[in-house]
Order: C-alpha cells, then sequence, then structure tokens
C-alpha cells in the first residue's frame, strides 16, 4: 500500500478546499441550527438591546453616541453594538434575526479558521479538522446562541482577517506588502471596537513570525509598534470602564494568593473540555463557604499547569508546532483566566471561542501525524478514523443539544441549577423569568431559594416585583426597602418603592425615592416621569411639565409620556403643544385609539369641532370607549 500524502489530500482522497468547506458549514449549520429557534434570555440580552436606547435606532446620534460611550456594561464595543442596531432596524425584537446574525457570523468564522490554518500548515487535512471543531464544539456553542455573544463572533471575524492580512503582508512583494499592512491594522481595529479583548493580537502576530521562522529586526519590531499602542489603548479603556460599572472585584474579597490558583485550575479546565466538555453551563460560580473557598483540585491544578509551561519552553527549540499551538492558547486565554477577578462567574465557555484555535492546531496536527505513522496498517489507520468520527459525533449531538438548552431562560438556568444546586444566581435568575412570564408560584418558591443561599438586593428586589404581582403591597414596600439597605446605588429599587408609596398615599416620601434614584441615575427615564406625575397631582404643573419633558427627551418614542405631556399641556391651555404630542404618540401605538381620544379633546377645547368628531370616530373605531359626558357636549357642539 503507497503511503498517503495527508498535507495535500483529504484523507488520501483528492478533494478541493470548496467542498471541504462546503462539507464543514453544512455540518456546522445542521449542529447549531436550533439556535434559530430560540428567544432571549434575561442574561444581558435586556440591557444590551432590548432595553438599550442606543440601538433602537440607526440615527446620526446614535452612531456618534455609540463611539462616545465610554462604556456598555464595563465594555467598550461599538461596532457590536452597531451591528446590534442594524439587527433591530430589520427584525425589531424579533430574536431570530439576531439568532440568524450570530449564526452566520460563526459560519463565516469557520471558514475564516480554515483559510486561516491551510495557510499557516499547507495542509488540508488539519485546516479541515481544526475548522470542524470550531465549528461544532459545544464550548463554542454559548457564543452563537447566546445574543449577547455577538462580542465574541464579530471581534473573532476580525481577529483572523487581520491574521490572514498579516500573512499575506509577511509573504508578498515590497509594492504590495504595505497594502496587507494596512488592512490588518484596519481589521485589528475594528476587532478592538468589537471585543477589546483583542489586545492579544499584537502578541500572536510575534508567535506568527516565530512559527515562519522571520529574524527579529529593528524593522520587524518597528511594524508591530501601532499595533501594541492599538491594544495598550484599549486595556485603558476596558479597565475604565470595568472600574466604572464596579466589574471588577476586590483583592480584599479575591487575594491573589488563592485566584492564582482559579487561574491553574481555569487554564486546565478548558484544556479537558477541549476534549471531553462536560458541566456545561451558562454560569460557573465562584466557590464560596461564606468567604471564596477553594477544595483541594484547585490547588492541585498547579501541577499539570506547571507541567504544561515546562511542555512550552522546551518545545520552544524543538517544535516549533507545539509551542505555537500552546503558546497561542495561553495568550488569548490568559487575560480571563480571573487571575485578576472580574464579573460573578469564574469561568466562560465562551472564553474559548477564539482560545481553542491554538488547542485544536495541536489536536490536528498530533490526528495527521498519527494517521501517517498507521498509514500501512489498514486495521489501526481505519480504527483511527473510525474512534475521531465517533469523537466528532459526539461533539456534534453535544453541541445540538446544548443549543436547545438556550431556547429560553427557563431551559437556561434550570441547567445551571442542575450543575450548581446551591447558586443562588441561577435561582434568582430563573425566578425573574417565572415573574415575567406569570408561573407565579415558581417565582416564589425560586426568589426564596435565591435569598435563603445569599440574601441580596438584586433579589429582594426581584421578589418586591413578584409581590407587586401577586398584590402584596405591602410585603413588596419591605422588599424592596430591604434592597435598598443592602444596596444604596440600585435606582430601580428607590423608583418602584416610589411608586408603591404613591399609590399608598405617601406622596412626600414617595418624591423623596423618585428623587434617591435620579440623584444615582439622572438619566433614568422613568423616575423623572413618575416623579412628573407626583407634581401633577400636587397640582404643581410647572415641575410635572419640567419633569415630563426630561423623560420625553430621554426616552422621545415613549408614547406613555408623550400622551401625559399631551393631557397636562391641554389642561395648562396650550392645545397646539397638546396636539403635537399626540400626533407624535399615533405612530407609536398604532392599535389604540387612546391618542386620537385625547387629540379629538384638545381639537373640542380649540373649538375645532369638525376635526374632534372625526378622531373621536377613530377612536371608537379602534376599540376605544368614548366618556358619555363627552359625546354629549360633542353632539351638542356640532
Amino acid at each position: 500500500m503507497n503511503e498517503v500524502n495527508y498535507s495535500s489530500t483529504f484523507l488520501g482522497i483528492k478533494m478541493s478546499d470548496r467542498n471541504v468547506l462546503i462539507f464543514i458549514v453544512l455540518v456546522t449549520f445542521v449542529c447549531l441550527f436550533p439556535t434559530l429557534q430560540n428567544g432571549w434570555v434575561n442574561w444581558d440580552d435586556d440591557s444590551y438591546v432590548l432595553r438599550n436606547r442606543l440601538v433602537h435606532s440607526l440615527s446620526r446620534e446614535h452612531l456618534s453616541a455609540m463611539f462616545t460611550t465610554a462604556h456598555q456594561l464595563g465594555l467598550y464595543h461599538p461596532l457590536t453594538l452597531i451591528s446590534f442596531a442594524i439587527d433591530y432596524h430589520f427584525w425589531g425584537t424579533d430574536p431570530f434575526g439576531f439568532h440568524l446574525s450570530n449564526l452566520a457570523l460563526h459560519l463565516l468564522n469557520v471558514c475564516l479558521v480554515f483559510f486561516f490554518l491551510k495557510k499557516i500548515s499547507s495542509s488540508q487535512l488539519i485546516a479541515f479538522l481544526v475548522a470542524l471543531l470550531f465549528g461544532i464544539h459545544p464550548m463554542h456553542v454559548e457564543s452563537v446562541a447566546w445574543i449577547s455573544g455577538r462580542k465574541d463572533v464579530l471581534y473573532t471575524l476580525f481577529y483572523l482577517l487581520s491574521l490572514l492580512s498579516y500573512l499575506k503582508y509577511i509573504s508578498q512583494p515590497e509594492k504590495q506588502k504595505y497594502l496587507w499592512y494596512s488592512i490588518a491594522i484596519i481589521g485589528f481595529t475594528c476587532s478592538l471596537l468589537s471585543k477589546s479583548l483583542a489586545f492579544t493580537f499584537p502578541i500572536i502576530l510575534l508567535l506568527l513570525d516565530y512559527l515562519k521562522k522571520r529574524s527579529i529586526s529593528p524593522s520587524t519590531i518597528i511594524e508591530k509598534a501601532p499595533f501594541f499602542i492599538l491594544a495598550i489603548l484599549a486595556l485603558i479603556m476596558t479597565k475604565h470602564g470595568q472600574e466604572a460599572s464596579n466589574s471588577m472585584l476586590g483583592v480584599t474579597e479575591y487575594p491573589l494568593n488563592k485566584t492564582v490558583f482559579i487561574g491553574t485550575y481555569n487554564s486546565i479546565a478548558y484544556i479537558f473540555k477541549a476534549f471531553i466538555p462536560v458541566q456545561l453551563s451558562i454560569f460557573h460560580p465562584f466557590p464560596f463557604q461564606g468567604a471564596i473557598y477553594l477544595s483541594l483540585v484547585y490547588y492541585l491544578s498547579a501541577i499539570p499547569f506547571v507541567t504544561v509551561i515546562i511542555i512550552l519552553i522546551r518545545t520552544f527549540n524543538s517544535s516549533r508546532k507545539i509551542f505555537f499551538g500552546l503558546a497561542f492558547f495561553l495568550i488569548t486565554i490568559g487575560p480571563v483566566l480571573q487571575i485578576i477577578p472580574f464579573g460573578k462567574a469564574i469561568s466562560s465557555e465562551r472564553y474559548t471561542y477564539i482560545s481553542y484555535i491554538g488547542l485544536f492546531y495541536l489536536i490536528a496536527s498530533g490526528l495527521e501525524y498519527l494517521l501517517k505513522r498507521v498509514n500501512k496498517h489498514r486495521i489501526l489507520h481505519q480504527g483511527l478514523i473510525g474512534l475521531v468520527s465517533l469523537w466528532f459525533l459526539f461533539l456534534g449531538l453535544q453541541a445540538n443539544l446544548q443549543s436547545k438548552v438556550w431556547e429560553n431562560s427557563e431551559t437556561l438556568w434550570t441547567q445551571t441549577i442542575e450543575r450548581y444546586p446551591n447558586s443562588y444566581w441561577a435561582y434568582m435568575c430563573r425566578g425573574t423569568y417565572r415573574t415575567d412570564n406569570k408561573n407565579l408560584d415558581g417565582a416564589l418558591l425560586d426568589l426564596n431559594q435565591s435569598l435563603q443561599l445569599n440574601p441580596t438586593a438584586k433579589a429582594y428586589y426581584e421578589r418586591g416585583r413578584l409581590n407587586e404581582k401577586l398584590g402584596n403591597r405591602i410585603q413588596a414596600i419591605e422588599d424592596y426597602s430591604e434592597a435598598i439597605h443592602l444596596d444604596g446605588n440600585f435606582p430601580k429599587s428607590f423608583l418602584n418603592r416610589g411608586i408603591l408609596l404613591a399609590q399608598e398615599g405617601e406622596m412626600k416620601n414617595a418624591l423623596i425615592d423618585f428623587n434617591s434614584a435620579l440623584s444615582i441615575d439622572n438619566t433614568y427615564a422613568l423616575a423623572h416621569f413618575n416623579k412628573g406625575l407626583i407634581y401633577k397631582l400636587k397640582g404643581n404643573n410647572k415641575k410635572a411639565l419640567n419633569s415630563f419633558s426630561n423623560a420625553i427627551e430621554l426616552e422621545p418614542t415613549n408614547p406613555t409620556f408623550l400622551r401625559n405631556r399631551g393631557v397636562l399641556y391641554d389642561a395648562l391651555g396650550n392645545f397646539d403643544a397638546a396636539i403635537a404630542d399626540f400626533e407624535r404618540a399615533m405612530p407609536l401605538e398604532t392599535s389604540s385609539g387612546e391618542p386620537y381620544l385625547l387629540r379629538s379633546i384638545s381639537y373640542f377645547h380649540k373649538n375645532e369641532i369638525e376635526a374632534a368628531l372625526s378622531d373621536a370616530e377613530k377612536a371608537s373605531k379602534l376599540g376605544t370607549a368614548l366618556p358619555e359626558e363627552y359625546l354629549k357636549k360633542l353632539r351638542s357642539a356640532d
């Protein structure tokens, strides 16, 4: 039997790159197809899209704000926000379009991974294995199935495009070099503007120089300078955003002598899960027993981690492939190993999205080497192919099942609770979803369990919302008060308690709460609006009008705000201003006849009876009941 040339053929069969790539894309699409049928989840999706007014318009003002806003949830990623705004423009709040964009970007990344690996390995088999692993690995499902994971698939797209451009740059004649160099810089900038984690890019360029045996010279060092400058600027922006959003955790709470072992544990866990992805979950909580508590396995993880570092050092001169693959993984995963803690999770599957390319390169190179070694032994050769195929089948089925877990917040947090039954955060998030979806009994069980595990301000706030829905107004006020006691910088607790106090007739205390909410966040439109309602009830129309106008300035497309200001304008005799507000509200609630009724009343007050009658008829056709007393006045005036 003749030896097969695996570098130029696909398992000994002549196939074009195009056909191999079509196969990879189709398999990936089939494995992740369930993501297209999923909805929104209450893990950042509301903050990034549903309640984020920045992405609700592609206006010049909104686009400008995306670049000038210092951070969104602790991150600076204007291009990610623009991609959301484009989806919102075409799909509104329909999640299908957002999921379709995520999947499309992932499939593009699969193609780029194939071309990148083909370029650095000159092997179709290695490129195939890495691209297919990248496409269907269960650890990558989170970045694709989670709408808020858009930043991962988007920054990786530009990251890979820039790597390919750099490879073109170092292999092109002098005249064409700087075109590709410029494209690499532009691509890297776009990657940083999608997610600041792309700052590792210039170090990977040095790694590519090593792999390609480029000699180190002043010119090769200078050419990296713009990339490092951009990376440093991105790090400064990230630090500012994390500090401003309180995402960075205190050293006293997570001391370095413990977090270093969290880092070693995570690195080994990520390597293990590249082969056997287990314990998949949207949320992996920090280990707590009153304070942070690390079991023996965290400390023992230092042994295999040191072994990996020794292998890395020893292969620097002996095996460029092994060194490149390991170094690529460690460089890109290093910033998110939680040695410097941020966020609420000890690890996240999405962090492996780009990092696993390095490990997959090692796995693919190893498989190609083994296939060559057993090439003359038919049974061993076919057996190895069979085992690898079963492994890929296992990964694909796991990815398909994990895609379905992201169907909604109920299925998502239920999986987390199954994995971590003592996770107070998971119970709270599932309880929140159940509150919003009228499973009030289930919500109460979840929120009580969350508070029993860890009494947090957020859980008290959510139980307060639930008690409102259950009609337990006094208990809701107590829950909001406890939330404020635990965290005095959470404006929603003040707002909700203020609304309930107003309903109890305690206008003075309600106004204090609304002012407290605004002292924390002066852009809180609902607080301005409710403050206006209090002033209106107290007869202070001037202050009420000012508060309504502040709310509308912040949310100009809120029909409730517009209608209430219009009614106030009408009461003040400014009928033209009232009519203008009602007209602005009409296209925002096309199925409601209320704006027509209100405009009819303003026309009546202006003594424009024909217009008033016309609007009254439109309101009636849209199902709005007309007050009998007003009808009598209209008829008598007519």
